[in-house]
């Protein structure tokens, strides 16, 4: 019985790939200690709420009321920061530790156009 090239090419192939697969799995695991770092956390105990005093009004960027906002309640220990219903426009914002952002329904936020906000 006579095998053609190409199947054994292909049986070869095959092997070559399980092969490697075991290996792989045996001597590298994937690093994951970086799925503790990223994510939503628990929500924050606090009871803290900050308004963002703002106008719903597309015509201006208001990241500067929210950085404001943020930045208040993380120096009183963390709380949520929300927004009266509307439509807003910001550019780049900075969450920091224990502050929730909450954007309820009624809430838009869209990003600015401008790559200096």
């Amino acid at each position: 019985m006579k095998i053609k090239t190409p199947l054994i090419s292909l049986f070869t192939a095959v092997l070559l790939m399980i092969n490697h697969f075991s290996f792989a799995q045996q001597n590298s695991a994937p690093d994951m200690s970086w799925t503790g770092k990223v994510g939503a956390k628990q929500f924050p105990s606090a009871t803290k709420a900050f308004i963002v005093k703002a106008k719903s009004d597309t015509s201006k960027v208001i990241s500067k009321q929210i950085q404001e906002a943020i930045d208040k309640c993380a120096k009183s220990g963390g709380g949520i920061v929300s927004f009266n219903p509307g439509t807003y426009v910001t550019g780049a914002i900075y969450l920091k530790t224990n502050v929730h952002l909450q954007i309820d329904k009624g809430v838009t936020l869209l990003g600015s156009q401008n790559f200096d906000d």
